[in-house]
This record gives C-alpha cells, sequence and structure tokens, in this order.
C-alpha cells in the first residue's frame, strides 16, 4: 500500500505548500466555449485532475506530437505535482490550468491542461548557456477526443487576456510579479502547434529553451507587444 493510499492527499498537499496568511482565490477564466480553472481552485478536485493530467502524459498519440516519450506517472509523483501546480498560483498568479467545455458546468471531464511554469523556479532543469531563468514557459495538452476545433487557440488566448488585460489590475494589487514574456516551443513534426502559437502572437526567434531538443522552434512574445496586437484583434 502506497503512501497516497494511507493518507489523504489534500493532507499531504497542505503540509507541502505554503499558505499566505489572506487565501488567493482564483476564479475560472470562461471563454467562448470553454471554463478554465487554476488546479488550486477551489472548484476543483485536483486530485482527480492529476490523474486525468498524468493519463496526458502516457498517451503516446500526445507525447510524439509534445516531443516528449510517455510515461507512467506514479501515485506518489502526482501528489508531488499537484501540490506544485498549487504553489506556481501562489507564487505567481498563474500556473496549471485545467481545460472543461463550457457546457460541463459540474467539472466533471476535463478535455486538456495548459500550464504556465516559471522556469526559474525549477531547480531540477538543468543550467544550460541558452536558458534564461526569468522565462515563463507555456504549454498545453488536449485529449485528442478535443483535437481539431480550436480549443488549444481559444484557451491559450483566454489566459493571456485574464493575465495581461482583464486581470492585471488584480494580479499588481495582490502583489504578482509583472509577466514580461511568454515563450513556447515546438516540434517540426506538429505543424497544427506552430499555428496555434502564431495565432496568439508568439512568434518564432532565435534559440531554444535550453532543455528542450534542438531541433524545436522556439517561440516568444513581449506583453506590450502582445497587448497592443490583441486590442486591434478585438476592436476589429
Amino acid at each position: 500500500m502506497t503512501a497516497t493510499e494511507t493518507a489523504d492527499p489534500a493532507a499531504a498537499i497542505a503540509a507541502l505548500v505554503p499558505r499566505p496568511s489572506s487565501p488567493i482565490v482564483h476564479e475560472p477564466i470562461l471563454t467562448a466555449r470553454l471554463r478554465l480553472l487554476p488546479i488550486s481552485s477551489k472548484h476543483l478536485d485536483g486530485a482527480a485532475f492529476v490523474k486525468f493530467f498524468a493519463g496526458l502524459y502516457a498517451n503516446p498519440a500526445i507525447g510524439s506530437l509534445a516531443g516528449f516519450e510517455p510515461s507512467i506517472i506514479t501515485d506518489e509523483k502526482q501528489v508531488s505535482w499537484r501540490a506544485n501546480m498549487a504553489g506556481r498560483f501562489e507564487k505567481f498568479g498563474y500556473g496549471t490550468y485545467a481545460v472543461f467545455e463550457l457546457h460541463d458546468s459540474e467539472y466533471a471531464s476535463p478535455i486538456g491542461a495548459l500550464d504556465f511554469r516559471s522556469l526559474g523556479a525549477y531547480k531540477s532543469i538543468p543550467d544550460h548557456p541558452k536558458l534564461r531563468r526569468d522565462e515563463t514557459e507555456v504549454a498545453y495538452f488536449y485529449d485528442p477526443i478535443a483535437w481539431g476545433k480550436g480549443y488549444a487557440t481559444e484557451a491559450l488566448l483566454g489566459v493571456l487576456d485574464d493575465i495581461w488585460i482583464k486581470g492585471v489590475e488584480g494580479r499588481l494589487a495582490e502583489g504578482f510579479p509583472v509577466l514580461e514574456f511568454v515563450s513556447a516551443s515546438a516540434v517540426p513534426g506538429h505543424p497544427q502547434s506552430h499555428k496555434i502559437l502564431q495565432k496568439c502572437g508568439l512568434k518564432p526567434v532565435e534559440g531554444t529553451l535550453g532543455f528542450n531538443k534542438d531541433d524545436e522552434v522556439y517561440y516568444r512574445v513581449y506583453r506590450d507587444e502582445w497587448v497592443q496586437g490583441r486590442k486591434q484583434q478585438l476592436q476589429a
């Protein structure tokens, strides 16, 4: 019997994640067709979602497109993941979002995950001449049943809207650092990922995220540039 079978996962997370004196509540982000729930949200059973997230990692179809080898994530590792995800929201104000279709008001069937991670917070990522520790990488993983519907583009734009336009005053008031730019990478054999990033305003640039494969294309967009372009897009 594993430790996660004998102990309450919520209690384990409470012990692992430092809590602010005034807990910050991150509400869902709603788009035209989606609900995006922060993994630390009061609405979400984080343990259940992490099991879904781990299932995405074990799916060979997703791994081949995302550029990683599929692997089985143990129960113990899932508890660690959940604590890490919750901690990101408390430190940075962004992190991992569970993606649901808008009609799924009970949050019963996640269709994907959108992950913002500050690389400076990851000691496990090895130093590399091309790696910037102030980098925030975005990655996304979707169940194959959700492919081809434009959900990845809609979700990424929804979070960037919240971080850089709709929620910027609240983020500053809560003391979160200003996110100056966002980066991502895409493998050459997955043209749809390149289209998603470009539709969301990211542009290919020289270099890499350092720890990724050398043949991956590296993308980046700066906050001021993105906000200007997005406002023009919404006014058109």
